[in-house]
């Protein structure tokens, strides 16, 4: 398909069989897209893209979204397993907090004849609020495991609230019995907070969740327990594709690869985590974007990933190194040292 002065192919959309289980690979090629310049994607049960900011990955995420809403209605969903089979993605999270909150008061406060003017959304955000506010009332699959994540990750619970006197519901964040309206409280909550209703209620076995930096305003202690978190939905067949620029967060990925390697009783008693908590090399593609001088774009690059090592981090060394090299320097300008 051609989109403005770029090219994107997608192939590869294929069953294989494992024994009675079924699984669909994609690939998808990028040229002059956006900032994209060149590369191709293999998208696998956990998919990270990496890079400086304005690189291209949020562009590529939302290239995967794009296609999985087109195909999802005609070619996928005839007679193809759910591997690919219900995209989300999880954008500009602070409307929930910034905007939708204090847009609800607004419409529920609204007299007869009056009227309000509601801010535009894009396409990708407006499908994503429309889906909170529907939220079914049934527990989804994933309710209790999202319950034990928000105890863990913020000490509550998010929870939504249908009061009579409101045509939509009031999200909040309930904290030892007291309720704190979603807008008012800090931006963690305000963050996760549609990571915990989508895991509540609308991913499944087999759905493809797309997030853009799960990180945000978490603290290093929490990013690892995000990390196991995601590790366990990928075990439970939940499909997550990620843009990231946190280094502790591909480190603790890292590190479930390399549990692989540990017997499952040394993972519990030895490293305390579960049996299950582990990542298998090949269910991981990274990919990196990096500004290409000679085409003026930025290049996709994979990252290469082993059982040994993790996901290897050539991408932050070099920082660190620049880092290093500067503090040595001061440090010995500031001694007096030659």
């Amino acid at each position: 398909m051609a989109v403005g002065k770029g090219i994107v192919r997608s192939w590869g959309i294929r069953r294989r069989e494992a024994g009675k289980k079924k699984k669909i690979e994609l690939s998808i090629e990028a040229k002059d897209f956006g900032p994209i310049s060149g590369g191709k994607i293999t998208l696998k049960p956990l998919t990270l893209f990496i890079g400086p900011n304005n690189s291209g990955k949020n562009y590529a995420a939302m290239l995967v979204h794009s296609i999985f809403e087109s195909y999802t209605s005609s070619v996928l969903s005839k007679g193809v397993p759910p591997f690919f089979g219900r995209p989300f993605f999880s954008d500009s999270r602070q409307i929930l907090a910034k905007q939708l909150s204090p847009l609800t008061t607004q419409i529920n406060g609204l007299e007869e004849g009056e009227e309000l003017e509601i801010p535009k959304f894009s396409g990708v955000v407006s499908d994503f609020i429309s889906s909170v506010i529907t939220l079914p009332e049934e527990k989804g699959t994933f309710y209790s495991l999202a319950q034990e994540f928000e105890k863990e990750l913020i000490k509550g619970e998010i929870v939504v609230r249908t009061l009579e006197e409101y045509l939509y519901p009031e999200i909040q964040y309930n904290f030892l019995d007291t309720e704190i309206p979603l807008h008012r409280a800090s931006s963690t909550f305000s963050e996760l907070a549609p990571l915990f209703l989508y895991l509540k209620y609308v991913v499944e076995p087999g759905s493809v969740l797309i997030i853009e930096e799960p990180e945000a305003h978490l603290h290093p202690g929490n990013q690892r327990i995000l990390a196991k978190f995601l590790v366990k939905l990928i075990r439970r067949g939940v499909n997550i594709i990620i843009t990231t620029h946190s280094e502790y967060l591909l480190e603790q990925l890292s590190s479930f690869i390399m549990l692989t390697k540990v017997e499952p009783k040394e993972r519990v008693e030895k490293y305390g985590y579960n049996e299950e908590d582990f990542l298998k090399h090949d269910e991981v593609a990274t990919y990196v974007f990096n500004y290409d001088k000679r085409s003026g774009g930025n290049k996709i690059t994979e990252v290469e990933i082993t059982e040994d090592d993790g996901i290897l981090e050539d991408e932050f060394i070099k920082i660190h190194e620049a880092l290093y090299e500067e503090t040595l320097k001061l440090r010995r300008d500031l001694s007096g040292d030659v």
